[in-house]
Order: structure tokens, then C-alpha cells, then sequence
């Protein structure tokens, strides 16, 4: 995995009961985030543990565009 990728995990499972959007918002703008989730065909209120390594992959992309 790329080091994109390795950080977008471990924000997500910081803080594990937070949505996704939430969790990564430190680094990440909630409206990119939301924007690269609907992309992907997930939901605006998934939280980081409901992933694949392969959504992780593809969020990481899209985000680091």
C-alpha cells in the first residue's frame, strides 16, 4: 500500500466510532471526502471499519488528486 493509503487507515481507525468523514477531516475537507465516497458508491455515513482494502485504495486515490 502507499503511504497515502497506510495514513487514510489509520485515521479512519483512530477514532473508530466517528464516520469516516469525521475521522479523516483533519486532513482531509469533509466535502472532498463526502465527494469521494459517493464516487465509489458508499455511503456519506460509513464508518472506516465497513471498508475493503480496495475502497481504502480507491478513496486514497481520489483524495490525493
Amino acid at each position: 500500500f502507499g503511504e497515502s493509503v497506510v495514513d487514510l487507515i489509520s485515521l479512519a481507525f483512530g477514532q473508530r466510532r466517528k464516520t469516516l468523514v469525521n475521522s479523516v477531516s483533519g486532513k482531509y475537507p469533509k466535502d472532498k471526502v463526502a465527494e469521494a465516497l459517493e464516487a465509489c458508491s458508499l455511503r456519506a455515513d460509513i464508518r472506516g471499519e465497513k471498508l475493503s482494502a480496495e475502497d481504502f485504495c480507491r478513496l486514497a486515490d481520489m483524495l490525493n488528486k
